[in-house]
């Protein structure tokens, strides 16, 4: 017997994975991610109740566009995009370039954390550039290469579409609820 329950133990985590390999320069190298592998391993959520991983990779340098690297993810990814363009209206963001763009490129991603979720089959979005910024792991890596104005816009755009992915989750799960099953009667 099944039935929808009445309380959601719908919830956000926050988890940040260090687990690179610091022997490594190569960003392509599979043991870069060690940190979120462990995470999936030992399950510390359960990954079949997972919603969405949402993956921030590689967020700061100038000029950076993030696309949609993942079909199951995509109408999250327009939904950011158009949350950028109205705190833009809004004069809510500082003057950058735009960061989301609704193009996609599903046949290539870089190397993240994001990686260990998706080939478990949770649906991932990962905020991350096109490409490696040009500084990594050199000694320009630093905080005077970091963009502020990137940095700050999509600290403002992450808020609003956390707050927005709530509100919408809230909403299905009150629709959900109001459908419930009750299998009682099949019972012998």
């Amino acid at each position: 017997m099944e039935k929808w329950s009445k309380k959601s133990d719908f919830g956000l985590a926050f988890i940040f994975f260090d687990g690179h390999n610091p022997l490594s320069s190569d960003p392509y190298d599979d043991n870069q991610i060690m940190g979120s592998q462990h995470f999936v391993d030992d399950e510390f959520i359960s990954l079949e109740n997972m919603a969405v991983a949402v993956t921030l990779s590689y967020i700061g340098a100038p000029n950076q566009t993030f696309l949609s690297y993942f079909e199951v993810t995509n109408d999250l990814h327009n939904m950011i995009a158009d949350i950028e363009v109205a705190l833009r209206k809004t004069g809510q963001l500082d003057d950058c370039h735009l960061l989301f763009e609704k193009k996609t490129h599903y046949d290539n991603d870089l190397l993240d954390d994001h990686i260990s979720f998706d080939e478990l089959d949770v649906p991932v979005l990962h905020v991350g550039p096109l490409e490696f910024p040009n500084v990594l792991y050199t000694a320009a890596d630093n905080a005077e290469n970091l963009h502020y104005p990137t940095i700050r816009n999509m600290i403002k755009i992450m808020r609003t579409f956390v707050a927005n992915f709530f509100e919408m989750w809230q909403v299905f799960m009150k629709a959900r609820n109001t459908f419930e099953i009750n299998y009682d009667f099949y019972d012998d």
